[in-house]
Protein backbone atom coordinates (compact mmCIF):
# COMPACT_ATOMS: atom_id res chain seq x y z
CA UNK A 1 0.00 0.00 0.00
CA UNK A 2 0.98 3.17 -0.76
CA UNK A 3 -0.42 6.85 0.58
CA UNK A 4 -2.22 8.58 -1.78
CA UNK A 5 -1.81 12.76 -0.31
CA UNK A 6 -3.75 13.75 -3.52
CA UNK A 7 -7.31 11.96 -2.51
CA UNK A 8 -6.24 11.78 1.39
CA UNK A 9 -6.27 8.16 1.32
CA UNK A 10 -4.50 4.67 0.20
CA UNK A 11 -3.57 2.69 -2.82
CA UNK A 12 -3.17 -0.35 -2.89
CA UNK A 13 -0.22 -1.92 -4.74
CA UNK A 14 -0.87 -5.47 -5.17
CA UNK A 15 -2.22 -8.73 -3.31
CA UNK A 16 -4.85 -7.18 -1.20
CA UNK A 17 -8.77 -5.86 -2.10
CA UNK A 18 -10.20 -2.88 -0.50
CA UNK A 19 -13.06 -3.08 1.91
CA UNK A 20 -16.31 -1.27 1.17
CA UNK A 21 -16.74 2.07 2.39
CA UNK A 22 -20.43 3.68 2.27
CA UNK A 23 -19.26 7.56 2.63
CA UNK A 24 -16.63 7.23 0.38
CA UNK A 25 -19.59 7.77 -2.51
CA UNK A 26 -21.06 10.15 -0.49
CA UNK A 27 -17.66 11.99 -0.26
CA UNK A 28 -17.44 11.59 -4.18
CA UNK A 29 -20.64 13.28 -4.35
CA UNK A 30 -19.97 16.32 -2.67
CA UNK A 31 -17.01 17.05 -4.24
CA UNK A 32 -18.83 16.29 -7.35
CA UNK A 33 -21.06 18.99 -6.48
CA UNK A 34 -18.95 21.20 -5.27
CA UNK A 35 -16.57 21.13 -8.27
CA UNK A 36 -19.92 21.38 -10.54
CA UNK A 37 -21.02 24.82 -8.00
CA UNK A 38 -17.46 26.15 -8.54
CA UNK A 39 -17.68 25.85 -12.47
CA UNK A 40 -21.04 27.42 -12.14
CA UNK A 41 -20.21 30.51 -10.47
CA UNK A 42 -16.68 30.69 -11.91
CA UNK A 43 -18.08 33.10 -15.33
CA UNK A 44 -21.46 34.27 -13.43
CA UNK A 45 -21.16 36.77 -10.31
CA UNK A 46 -24.86 36.55 -9.96
CA UNK A 47 -24.60 32.67 -9.77
CA UNK A 48 -22.24 33.04 -7.02
CA UNK A 49 -24.36 35.77 -5.13
CA UNK A 50 -27.59 33.22 -5.62
CA UNK A 51 -25.53 30.11 -3.88
CA UNK A 52 -24.46 32.84 -1.07
CA UNK A 53 -27.50 33.94 -0.39
CA UNK A 54 -28.83 30.12 -0.20
CA UNK A 55 -25.95 29.01 1.84
CA UNK A 56 -26.78 31.47 4.36
CA UNK A 57 -30.65 30.88 4.46
CA UNK A 58 -29.91 27.34 5.04
CA UNK A 59 -27.37 28.00 7.74
CA UNK A 60 -30.03 30.66 9.41
CA UNK A 61 -32.66 27.73 9.00
CA UNK A 62 -29.83 25.26 10.71
CA UNK A 63 -29.42 27.87 13.35
CA UNK A 64 -32.99 27.87 14.22
CA UNK A 65 -33.89 24.48 14.59
CA UNK A 66 -31.26 24.25 16.79
CA UNK A 67 -32.06 27.13 18.86
CA UNK A 68 -35.92 25.10 19.14
CA UNK A 69 -34.35 22.28 19.88
CA UNK A 70 -32.36 23.65 23.00
CA UNK A 71 -35.43 25.54 24.47
CA UNK A 72 -37.61 22.58 23.75
CA UNK A 73 -34.81 20.16 26.09
CA UNK A 74 -34.60 22.99 28.58
CA UNK A 75 -38.74 22.98 28.82
CA UNK A 76 -38.34 19.35 29.47
CA UNK A 77 -35.38 19.40 32.00
CA UNK A 78 -37.71 21.38 34.02
CA UNK A 79 -40.28 19.44 34.15
CA UNK A 80 -39.67 16.32 36.64
CA UNK A 81 -41.18 12.77 36.88
CA UNK A 82 -42.97 13.32 39.97
CA UNK A 83 -44.75 16.33 38.47
CA UNK A 84 -45.75 14.43 35.42
CA UNK A 85 -46.97 11.23 37.71
CA UNK A 86 -49.34 13.37 39.47
CA UNK A 87 -52.58 13.33 37.91
CA UNK A 88 -52.52 9.63 37.71
CA UNK A 89 -51.42 9.63 41.56
CA UNK A 90 -54.28 11.20 42.13
CA UNK A 91 -56.32 9.15 39.65
CA UNK A 92 -54.98 6.18 41.58
CA UNK A 93 -56.26 7.20 44.72
CA UNK A 94 -59.86 8.55 44.01
CA UNK A 95 -60.32 5.14 42.43
CA UNK A 96 -58.71 3.19 45.81
CA UNK A 97 -61.18 5.64 48.04
CA UNK A 98 -63.98 4.60 45.58
CA UNK A 99 -63.45 0.66 45.68
CA UNK A 100 -62.97 1.07 49.80
CA UNK A 101 -66.83 2.81 49.94
CA UNK A 102 -67.94 -0.03 47.79
CA UNK A 103 -66.37 -2.94 49.41
CA UNK A 104 -67.74 -1.29 52.98
CA UNK A 105 -71.14 -1.01 51.27
CA UNK A 106 -71.38 -4.32 50.36
CA UNK A 107 -69.55 -5.40 53.32
CA UNK A 108 -72.62 -3.79 55.75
Amino acid sequence: MKTDPQNSDYVVEFGASRNYKPWRAEDEDVDKEKKKRDAEEMGNAMKALENRALDSKREMDILAALDDMKSMKSRHATVSVNFMLRPCKAQLLKTRRHQKKRMKHLLD
